[in-house]
């Protein structure tokens, strides 16, 4: 049986949503034999699946003109009621990342997971001594205004030591200049323009890749502090790690460098963690101590940045190969049509909320009513 898949959403083609998880995506599985269509929203009785962009509400409308279609969500949100019944109601949802995954699994047990891969540049760094590091950031402006603290602090020592300069590619034709976080630095900010992405980012020595959100002093502090009250058979932690980043947060910036050969600094976001295997396939760092650290050590050394250049490129190639990927997405879908067809899909499951069930999510519930309280005044 010939899979046929309809991908339709309203997205321009300049975002990077559209370029991977409807072109991108469609035309690899049409290259892996499945019948293939972008943006025909009039004609879903012809296909046996459709994937639609979550914010394109437009799940109930591919129903209507098809009941039996099975129907998966590219981006799922839960920021309003309606996006929220949307991501529920769909048959899957196709994710950028395990930490999105693993957050939308309270709606919808089926999700498949899709990397943020680009293209294959065709161009690859060779890594040689010089007078000047170019440290190199590529990707939304939001994560540049996530340099602050820890990263432009690093950033900003090290300049004090070395020469080295920053080169932000980002929109700013849209999006204006940055400004928020901005180290004390040299710093080149470049239009981002996907044919020449490859080419502009070649010319750096360092990839960066912050992915965390920052939280201020005060409050990681009055988090430790309540959690120190409320759960004092664990006894009070000041060294406690709080992490704070978004659910849709993925590797995708740092898979680009990965492909071009240049080595990769991040933060410690879980999938940032799956593919840069500290001081083998890059660095996953949060302190401004641990940011600074692996910068210096890969300006101190070429051969130290080849090697994990080369470690990461090969480890890519081997775990991020889009027919493997798209392949498996393929085959993951047409059993969960057959499925659907038998009547034999299994209803989602559904774990009670700690406060329902046990005195400790009253404790819980205690905890967060506290800290919200003192956050607010």
């Amino acid at each position: 049986m010939t899979l046929r898949i309809v991908l339709n959403t309203n997205k321009p083609h300049h975002f990077g949503t559209r370029r991977l998880f409807f072109d991108d995506l469609a035309s690899a599985m049409g290259a892996l034999g499945a019948y293939v269509e972008l943006d025909n929203w009039q004609e879903y009785h012809k296909f046996d699946v459709a994937i639609l962009l979550c914010q394109d509400l437009a799940v109930q409308a591919a129903r209507k003109q098809n009941p039996n279609i099975l129907v998966g969500l590219v981006h799922p949100s839960d920021i309003t009621p309606r996006l929220a019944r949307e991501t529920e109601n769909a048959d899957f949802i196709i994710s950028g990342s395990i930490e999105e995954r693993d957050y939308y699994l309270k709606y919808n047990s089926h999700i498949f997971i899709v990397p943020h891969v680009e293209k294959d540049w065709r161009l690859y760094k060779h890594h040689v001594e010089k007078d000047e590091t170019i440290l190199g950031y590529h990707g939304n402006k939001v994560h540049l205004g996530h340099f602050y603290p820890n990263l432009t602090l690093a950033l900003e020592a090290l300049s004090q030591k070395y020469r080295i300069r920053l080169k932000a590619v980002y929109n700013i034709q849209e999006l204006g200049y940055w400004k928020v976080g901005r180290p004390r630095m040299p710093i080149s900010d470049v239009q981002w323009e996907y044919r020449t992405l490859g080419q502009e980012l070649l010319e750096c020595d360092i990839g960066l890749v912050p992915g965390l959100t920052p939280i201020p002093g005060r409050l990681r502090n009055e988090v430790l502090r309540v959690l120190g009250i409320d759960f004092g058979d664990s006894g009070r932690y000041p060294n406690d790690y709080v992490l704070r980043f978004k659910n849709s947060t993925n590797a995708g910036r740092a898979y680009v460098f990965m492909q071009l050969g240049i080595p990769v600094v991040a933060d410690m976001t879980p999938e940032c963690c799956q593919a840069l295997h500290h001081g083998g396939t890059g660095f996953v760092v949060y302190s401004a101590e641990g940011w600074y650290d692996a910068i210096e050590r890969l300006i101190q050394s070429a051969q130290l940045r080849q090697e994990i250049a080369d470690n990461a490129h090969s480890f890519f190639r081997s775990r991020y190969a889009r027919e493997e990927y798209v392949g498996q997405l393929v085959n993951q879908i047409t059993s969960l049509l057959e499925q659907k067809r038998a009547g034999t899909i299994p209803d989602r499951v559904r774990i009670p909320a700690p406060a329902d069930r046990m005195e400790q999510g009253r404790t819980v519930k205690r905890w967060w009513d506290l800290l919200l309280q003192k956050v607010m005044r």
